[in-house]
């Protein structure tokens, strides 16, 4: 599960985009993740040099509109041209020109039903995620600018306390993604098997109820399915294992089987916090990933560290959350409806 050292051939939404390179009017070099940008929202507009030059004047004149809402969250504003710098071309220009020669990394962005010369939008998070991809620019500036206030709320400078190191990263998942686990979990794996650590002579989808410190309330669906474990595989190494290797200075290779598992019901037994690699057989264990998939759907379920303050954490979702093994964690009784998380222990080669 090392990650992919290509570029894939279309970036979509949630996806990490490595660092790439425009050239400003004057043919220096600006890093679109370097210092200078990173930690603020990025727009950039590409097309500006397309023959449909009509489109391009509406877009860039709407863009230039919505200036004064986005500098509210501190976004900058950049117009992608496709020819060689030309200070001349854009001396004119209301927003920063910038220059993609070969049209390579407008390329990597395009969709797919986006006509070569029509100019389109991305936005990219100040951590490098991309969030929102416009192709209708007319009419979609208006749902950008709403997409950026609401990611905006989370980088909101605020005073800090005490807080477990947990890593939380959104749009991992889509909710279309989610959907199709829990439907997984319903409609495949109907063979249950006794508790314990995993059945490797297994190579279909399984379940096993989770009597741990004698609850009730939890079933894990292991999954041996080899192409939903390649999507699983897929959305991680675009969307999150580059966050890991960024905040912990560690690369994950390898996992354990995922599971689905669902919580419901009364929790029964002993309440109170575990670590998951205290035993030798699962010593192994660096990290443990969890990634709500309808944290709209009901109420308590959430996750809190006892050894490192109150707080309880319960992201929306698709948003996985990533700690170290080591840390006494507590998922706490859902209070109302059913809750479905998929489940998974990380490591690499040390």
């Amino acid at each position: 599960m090392a990650e992919p050292q290509a570029r894939p051939a279309r970036f979509t939404i949630g996806d990490i985009v490595p660092s790439f390179n425009l050239s400003r009017p004057d043919g220096t070099v600006l890093d679109i993740g370097g210092d200078e940008c990173a930690g603020h929202f990025r727009v950039l507009l590409f097309g500006a040099g397309a023959s449909a030059g009509a489109a391009m004047a509406d877009a860039h004149r709407a863009l230039s509109q919505k200036r004064a809402a986005l500098a509210k969250h501190g976004a900058l504003l950049y117009a992608v041209w496709p020819g060689p710098p030309n200070r001349a071309a854009t001396s004119e220009a209301s927003i920063a020109p910038l220059f993609d020669p070969d049209r390579r990394i407008e390329a990597a962005f395009r969709p797919d039903t986006q006509p070569a010369e029509r100019p389109f939008a991305i936005v990219l998070c100040p951590n490098q995620h991309l969030l929102f991809l416009s192709a209708d620019l007319t009419v979609e500036f208006d749902a950008m600018v709403a997409a950026i206030t609401r990611e905006a709320r989370h980088f909101r400078p605020s005073e800090g306390g005490r807080q477990p190191p947990v890593l939380i990263v959104p749009r991992v998942f889509s909710a279309e993604d989610c959907k199709a686990l829990i439907e997984r979990f319903k409609t495949e794996g109907n063979v249950y098997v006794e508790p314990g650590h995993g059945d490797k002579g297994l190579t279909q989808d399984y379940k096993m109820r989770i009597p741990e410190y004698g609850r009730d309330d939890r079933v894990d669906h292991w999954l041996m399915n080899q192409a939903t474990i390649g999507f699983i595989n897929e959305r991680l190494k675009r969307r999150f294992l580059p966050e890991v290797r960024k905040a912990f200075a560690y690369n994950i290779t390898r996992h354990e089987a995922y599971r689905i598992t669902k919580y419901e019901g009364a929790r029964g037994g002993e309440l109170h916090g575990h670590r998951d690699n205290s035993e030798l057989r699962v010593a192994h264990r660096r990290f443990a990933l969890s990634i709500n998939l309808n944290s709209e759907a009901f109420e308590g379920g959430g996750l809190r560290f006892p050894e490192y303050g109150g707080q309880v954490y319960r992201p929306s979702s698709g948003t996985a959350l990533l700690f170290s093994s080591g840390l006494l964690h507590e998922a706490l009784h859902v209070t109302k409806g059913r809750r479905f998380v998929l489940l998974g222990f990380m490591f690499g080669e040390s």
